[in-house]
């Protein structure tokens, strides 16, 4: 059978954040499967339109400015499209596809929506920014389920949760690592003190960042650098989702990417765990991961040192890492996407199971 003629539309160009690096490479991964056409979003050239669209408000007077945000090539200079794929990681993005809905809106197409980080309070506080863009596709993915209920709600549309994934299959993983505990992005106080005073005292090597995060030379340069370095470290610190802004996520423990790309890396994932269902689902069987508290006041370094000697067992490492190819690459969730609306899985989907398999059963071997 045929492929269906597929566009897919990217924020590449207009999105320099390192949390993009996902999105981008499942984007990357039905446009290659599908053979489709990429739909680049750019930023406004006209100040007018920049200065409004960040103000973002009035935004169906916008879409009508000069120099406003734009796709290209439209969706009417490709042709027809049967199947249309959208990933957004926010109601930032949802913004500049309603601004831009002249260029890709194709009424008789299959169009798929995947949001990546929709929290509740989002939703909330949002509304609009989520009914008018999500009323507009046929399905509707999220990889954050806390929001759901919510999202649902200020948008008047059906919304299916999928856990996040990675590239798995072309991420590095490694049976000895050199590095001992890393930590990347938000770091809790006490989590922090008791780390630097294993180090010191073991002659430990914790790694941790000392920049905020923000926009990256090279989206896909700064996964692979993150990616090499968890698989050389024994532990790495994985706290429930944006533990530390209450304000938005409020009493929710949810699961964020670095559980993801920890696992496919194999090292041993601890830290303060969610509680959702979602973290049940996807790592209620892993072995490799530990309870780290925030309030860790009460723990000694010696309780580091069994971590880290967990995290450098080989089995440990081989089994997170099996975990992971077997059911948190980005194949997984085209497969769940295609499912659900009656697409056909293409051949390099096929393929690409069967390398995740290949890979499964060397390491269980």
């Amino acid at each position: 059978m045929p492929l269906p003629s597929t566009a897919v539309i990217t924020f590449r160009d207009v999105r320099h954040g390192p949390w993009n690096a996902h999105a981008f490479a499942l984007t990357d991964l039905v446009a290659s499967a599908f053979g489709a056409t990429t739909l680049r979003v750019s930023d406004p050239t006209s100040p007018a339109a920049m200065l409004a669209a960040r103000k973002g408000k009035r935004l169906d007077l916008v879409r009508r400015f000069p120099g406003r945000s734009h796709v290209s090539p439209t969706v009417d200079e490709v042709g027809p499209v049967d199947l249309l794929f959208v990933v957004a990681h926010d109601a930032t993005d949802l913004d500049q596809l309603f601004v831009t809905e002249a260029d890709w809106y194709a009424p008789n197409a299959l169009k798929i929506l995947v949001l990546v980080e929709v929290w509740a309070e989002d939703a909330r506080r949002w509304p609009q920014s989520f009914q008018r863009v999500l009323s507009r596709f046929d399905a509707v993915f999220c990889t954050l389920e806390e929001g759901i209920d919510a999202l649902q709600s200020a948008s008047g549309v059906h919304v299916e949760v999928m856990a996040q994934a990675v590239d798995v299959l072309n991420a590095p993983f490694r049976v000895n690592p050199h590095l001992d505990v890393l930590t990347i992005g938000r770091r809790h106080p006490a989590q922090h003190q008791l780390l630097e005073a294993w180090a010191a005292e073991h002659d430990g090597w914790y790694h941790y960042d000392t920049l905020p995060a923000g926009r990256t030379a090279d989206v896909d340069l700064h996964r692979k650098v993150t990616a090499t370095m968890l698989a050389q470290s024994a532990v790495s610190v994985c706290n429930f989702a944006r533990f530390d802004d209450t304000e938005r996520i409020g009493s929710t423990r949810g699961t964020g990417t670095r559980f993801f790309e920890t696992l496919a890396s194999g090292a041993l994932i601890v830290g303060d765990l969610p509680t959702d269902h979602m973290f049940e689902d996807q790592f209620g069987e892993v072995a490799g991961k530990a309870d780290f508290p925030l309030d860790c006041g009460h723990l000694g370094t010696d309780a580091v040192a069994e971590l880290v000697a967990m995290g450098r067992d080989p089995r440990v490492r081989r089994s997170n890492r099996a975990h992971a190819l077997g059911t948190q690459d980005l194949a997984h969730r085209v497969r769940q996407i295609l499912g659900y609306v009656g697409v056909e899985v293409p051949e390099a989907i096929t393929q690409r199971f069967a390398a995740l398999d290949a890979q499964r059963a060397d390491l269980l071997d």
